[in-house]
C-alpha cells in the first residue's frame, strides 16, 4: 500500500503550527480562497482582525491593511525605510525616516498633507558617537547634547532643552558609574552616588 505523498511545503506546515500555538484558526474554504484573491481580507475563528500584507520582489512589506486602516511603506535603494503613510480622518499623514551616507537613521518628519508637523533628529561626531538628538515642535528646537568621557564611549555630560545637564563620573579604572550630578543655573539639583 502506497502512501500519498503531502502536497503541503514546510512555509504551509510552519503556519498551521503558528497558527494552532497561538489559539487562531484561520478557516478557509475554496470560496474564501477566492474572496482572499479577489482582495477581501482573510476571516479567523476569534476576534482577531483581519489583516493582509502586500510584499515587493525583495521580501519587503509595502502596505499593510487591518482595522486601523491601510498603511504603505516605501524604501529606498538600500533598502531602509523612507516613508510609512497613512491616511486618516480625512487626512494623509507621512512619517518620513532620514539616512546618512553610513546609514545611520538621522531623523524623522511627520507630516499631515505634506506640512511638517514634527520633526525628530540625531546627528554624530568624528568618532560615529550620538553627539545630539532633538525634536522640532510648533517651529520650537528642542536638543540633547551628549558629551564622552575622553578616550571612550562612556556617557560624561548630557544637556537638556530644559537647561538641566547631567554629568556622570566613573571609577578610574573601570568603566563602573561613581556618581551622577544634575545641574541648573549653576545649582546642583539632584546628586547621586554608587558604591561597589
Amino acid at each position: 500500500m502506497k502512501k500519498k505523498a503531502s502536497t503541503s511545503t514546510a512555509s504551509e506546515s510552519s503556519k498551521k503550527q503558528a497558527a494552532k500555538a497561538s489559539g487562531r484558526v484561520g478557516r478557509k474554504s475554496a470560496a474564501a480562497a477566492s474572496a482572499e484573491a479577489s482582495g477581501s481580507l482573510p476571516k479567523f475563528s476569534d476576534d482577531t482582525p483581519a489583516q493582509r500584507f502586500t510584499y515587493n520582489f525583495l521580501g519587503q512589506v509595502v502596505s499593510v491593511q487591518d482595522a486601523s486602516g491601510e498603511r504603505s511603506i516605501s524604501y529606498d535603494h538600500y533598502g531602509q525605510t523612507n516613508e510609512e503613510g497613512q491616511p486618516i480622518a480625512g487626512a494623509s499623514y507621512a512619517l518620513q525616516e532620514h539616512w546618512d551616507a553610513y546609514g545611520r537613521s538621522t531623523g524623522y518628519d511627520l507630516l499631515k498633507d505634506g506640512a511638517s508637523q514634527c520633526e525628530a533628529s540625531t546627528t554624530y561626531g568624528a568618532l560615529g558617537r550620538i553627539q545630539a538628538v532633538g525634536f522640532t515642535h510648533d517651529g520650537t528646537v528642542h536638543q540633547f547634547r551628549y558629551g564622552y568621557l575622553t578616550g571612550s564611549d562612556l556617557l560624561q555630560s548630557l544637556a537638556m532643552p530644559n537647561g538641566v545637564t547631567l554629568t556622570q563620573s566613573y571609577e578610574e579604572k573601570r568603566d563602573l558609574l561613581t556618581g551622577m550630578d544634575y545641574v541648573r543655573d549653576n545649582s546642583l539639583v539632584t546628586q547621586r552616588e554608587y558604591n561597589y
